[in-house]
C-alpha cells in the first residue's frame, strides 16, 4: 500500500513541477489565484508540498552535485548580503533573496524527482509549450500592429529582449526530441508542434528586433545542420533548399526597421557603445573594486548606476552585475556554476545539445541580466540532469553486459 502511494505522490510531483516551468515561462505571475498567490505559486506549492510527502515515505533523497551544492552556497550568500542592501531599497533586495532560495528548492525537487529519460523530456516539451504562448502572442500583436518597443519591435507579456531565451532555446530542445527516440518523442502531435515551433521561434525572434536573439540563432543554426546532417543525412539537401525560401519569407514579414536592425549589428553597436552597455559594465567593474568583498548587496545595481553614471538602468550582464551586488564570492559561484554545467555538457553523449543550449545562455548573460530568473537555474539543472540519467544507462547496459 505505502508502495502504491508513494509511487503515485512521486509521479504528481514530476507532473506538477513541469507544469510550473510552463507556467513560469509564459504566464509567469499574470494570473492570480488567490490574493498574493500567483498561478506559479501555487504550482511551487502543490510541488513541494507532494515532494514533502514523497521524502516522508521514501526517506530517500538524490545526493546533490557540486552544482547544486554551489548554486545553495549562492542563495545563501545573497540572503547575507541583504542587510546591507537595504540602505538603497527594502523590497527589491528581500524579493531577489527570497527568488534565489525558492527557485534552488525547485530546482533540487526536479533534481530529486526526475528519474526517467521521459520525465526529462516532458519538461523541455513543457517548456515548448509556454514558449509557444509567447509565439502566439507575439504573432497578435504584429498582425494588430501594437508595436511595443522603437520603431517596429514587438513583444508579448515577456519584454522583447527577453524573449529570445524562450524562443531559441525552445527551439534546440524542439530540436533534440525530434532527433531524440524516446515516449514523448514519438507522440505525433508533439512532433508536429515542434515542427511548426522552430521556423516559427525564428521569425518571432525578427518581430522583437533583438540583436542577442539574432546572435542567439547563430547558436540554433549551428546545432539544425548537425542534428540534420548527423541523424537524417538524406535530407540535408531538401534543408539547405527551402532554407532560402524561409528566409524570404521572414524577408516579406518582418518589419523593414527590425532588418536593418539586426543586420546592421556590428557598426551600430561599435558607435553606439552596445548601447550604452560599455558605461554600465566599466561602472558595475569600479564598483565590484570597490566592494571586493562584500559588494553593495543583493537588488542594489539600479540605485549604483544612478549614483556613477546617472542612469536608473541595470548592467545588461549578469557576471558583472552579480560581482558588484555580491562581491568575489557571489560571483565565483556563479561562475563556477556555469563551468560545471560546461563539464558535465563534454562528459555526456548529447555533448552538442548541451554545449548549444549553454552557449546560448552565455550569450544571454553576457549583454543581458538572468542571474536572478528561474528558466537560467532550471535550464542548467537540465543539463545536470541529462548527464546523470545517460551515466545511469550507460552503468546499467555495462552491467547487463558483463553478466551475460
Amino acid at each position: 500500500m505505502n508502495s502504491g502511494f508513494t509511487s503515485r505522490y512521486h509521479n504528481l510531483a514530476i507532473v506538477f513541477s513541469t507544469y510550473m516551468i510552463i507556467f513560469s515561462l509564459s504566464w509567469r505571475n499574470l494570473v492570480t489565484i488567490l490574493p498574493g498567490i500567483t498561478i506559479i505559486n501555487f504550482f511551487a506549492i502543490i510541488t513541494t508540498i507532494l515532494w514533502i510527502l514523497k521524502i516522508l515515505y521514501t526517506k530517500n533523497v538524490n545526493s546533490p552535485t557540486i552544482f547544486h551544492i554551489l548554486y545553495f552556497l549562492l542563495s545563501i550568500w545573497v540572503v547575507i548580503t541583504v542587510p546591507w542592501a537595504i540602505q538603497y531599497e527594502y523590497f527589491r533586495p528581500i524579493n531577489t533573496a527570497v527568488g534565489f532560495v525558492l527557485t534552488f528548492g525547485i530546482v533540487f525537487i526536479i533534481w530529486d524527482t526526475y528519474n526517467k529519460k521521459w520525465h526529462l523530456q516532458g519538461a523541455l516539451q513543457s517548456f515548448i509549450f509556454g514558449s509557444s504562448l509567447i509565439i502566439m502572442g507575439l504573432f497578435s500583436a504584429f498582425f494588430q500592429g501594437n508595436v511595443s518597443v522603437g520603431a517596429a519591435r514587438y513583444q508579448t507579456f515577456i519584454i522583447a529582449n527577453y524573449i529570445p531565451l524562450y524562443l531559441v532555446t525552445g527551439s534546440l530542445f524542439a530540436t533534440y526530441l525530434l532527433s531524440d527516440d524516446g515516449v514523448v518523442c514519438r507522440v505525433k502531435v508533439f512532433r508536429y508542434i515542434n515542427y511548426i515551433f522552430i521556423p516559427a521561434s525564428i521569425v518571432g525572434v525578427f518581430l522583437t528586433g533583438s540583436r542577442q536573439g539574432f546572435i542567439m540563432m547563430g547558436v540554433l543554426f549551428i546545432y539544425l545542420l548537425y542534428t540534420i546532417g548527423i541523424k537524417w543525412p538524406t535530407k540535408i539537401h531538401q534543408f539547405l533548399i527551402t532554407l532560402p525560401l524561409f528566409i524570404y519569407i521572414v524577408y516579406i514579414i518582418v518589419p523593414d526597421e527590425n532588418i536593418t536592425r539586426v543586420a546592421t549589428i556590428s557598426p551600430d553597436l561599435i558607435e553606439q557603445g552596445l548601447n550604452n552597455r560599455l558605461d554600465r559594465w566599466i561602472a558595475s567593474y569600479e564598483t565590484l573594486l570597490q566592494y571586493p568583498y562584500t559588494g553593495t548587496g543583493i537588488g542594489t545595481n539600479r540605485h549604483i548606476l544612478e549614483k556613477t553614471i546617472g542612469e536608473y538602468v541595470t548592467t545588461h550582464n549578469s557576471f558583472l552585475r552579480l560581482g558588484h551586488e555580491t562581491g568575489i564570492v557571489g560571483l565565483l559561484l556563479f561562475t563556477f556554476c556555469f563551468y560545471l554545467a560546461f563539464r558535465y555538457s563534454i562528459s555526456q553523449k548529447n555533448s552538442i545539445f548541451c554545449l548549444m543550449v549553454l552557449a546560448g545562455l552565455l550569450i544571454l548573460n553576457i549583454f543581458n541580466d538572468w542571474h536572478n530568473r528561474p528558466e537560467l537555474w532550471i535550464i542548467l539543472n537540465f543539463i545536470i540532469v541529462l548527464y546523470h540519467m545517460e551515466n545511469n544507462e550507460r552503468t546499467y547496459r555495462n552491467l547487463n553486459h558483463e553478466t551475460s
